[in-house]
């Protein structure tokens, strides 16, 4: 899936009917992005794998030489490939589509974005039935999109390089974590009973699925034992900055959204350090030892935070200074 440029996939005359190498990867349905003229949905012809491994399975008789040449293809563009199907790697990973996967992401939630908002500009459908499918259907490109891009992290055995995994975050922190960040633009919620509510789920709920992912203890322990370049000290820190941003300086006012995104944050980066706990109150043992490896690499973080939720606030508003206190009871 990782065949074509990104400057390609969104071009008929470049793909040519193939949107990738292989018929048998697992694609998203490839929509350009709102203003482009619409490349193919979806590979119509076999792709260059496909080719090689018709030519390997069905040539009858080869000799050494002739298999040796054909096996000799493999690191060709274009033929690679695993055998496992969710990877173990971030360029063999299902819902991604060109070289540079985050870049491609993007473009899919941008796409939701805009139709959201064009479905009610237009006045599109009749009834909150109709809406409600196209909000599954943009909510599962937004979804995917998260997935692809949380998955370039390096959470796997064979992670990405530092500053690809920066560039991952960064994203995240863009996409989802930025002061008015809505993936599905708020108007459409308009359409729904007890619009607002759903508003607010669909934001916390994908909030909440990227912490959950990002600061998995064992997705963590993956990292540790993998010897990623990139801590997981530094990976908190950088997903402490993300959620935060500029609201723990003295003069920060997060807004609502902020403040919940911040609370979650809290809550999963305490789990990291004290828990889960048996009914003793004691950790479980047979995880202990791997726990206390990633409680470790929290702490700092941790330490940090706490220092930074006691500068003084006097002239923040009420909630703004509540908000502080609550963190530092989560973390104490």
């Amino acid at each position: 899936s990782h065949w074509r440029s990104i400057d390609e996939i969104f071009d008929k005359e470049k793909t040519n009917g193939a949107i990738s190498a292989s018929v048998m990867d697992y694609l998203p349905i490839n929509f350009s992005p709102i203003g482009m003229e619409q490349g193919d949905f979806a590979s119509t012809r076999l792709g260059p794998y496909d080719i090689w491994a018709i030519e390997f399975g069905y040539s009858p008789d080869l000799d050494r030489a002739e298999r040796e040449s054909l096996l000799d293809r493999a690191t060709s563009p274009g033929f690679a490939f695993s055998s496992l199907p969710y990877g173990n790697k971030p360029d063999s990973l299902l819902n991604d589509l060109t070289d540079a996967p985050v870049d491609y992401a993007k473009t899919r939630i941008k796409f939701a974005t805009d139709v959201s908002r064009l479905a009610i500009e237009n006045d599109i459908f009749d009834d909150q039935i109709q809406y409600s499918s196209l909000y599954r259907e943009l909510r599962h490109q937004i979804s995917q999109g998260v997935d692809t891009i949380i998955s370039q992290v390096g959470a796997n055995t064979s992670p990405n390089s530092k500053k690809s995994q920066k560039k991952a975050l960064k994203a995240l922190e863009q996409l989802i974590f930025s002061k008015n960040t809505s993936p599905i633009a708020d108007e459409f919620f308009e359409q729904f009973d007890y619009g607002q509510y759903y508003a607010f789920a669909d934001q916390i709920g994908i909030k909440r699925s990227v912490l959950s992912s990002l600061m998995f203890e064992q997705a963590l322990l993956f990292r540790h034992h993998s010897g990623n370049e990139f801590s997981t000290t530094d990976l908190l820190f950088e997903i402490k900055n993300a959620v935060f941003g500029t609201d723990l300086y003295p003069l920060g006012m997060p807004n609502k959204d902020r403040r919940d995104q911040q609370i979650i944050y809290a809550h999963y980066l305490a789990a990291l350090i004290y828990g889960p706990s048996s009914d003793d109150g004691s950790r479980h043992q047979p995880y202990f030892f791997e726990s206390s490896i990633i409680s470790a690499a929290a702490r700092p973080v941790r330490n940090a935070l706490m220092r930074e939720l006691w500068l003084p606030t006097p002239w923040a508003p009420q909630e703004v200074r509540a908000h502080r206190q609550q963190l530092r009871a989560i973390l104490q």
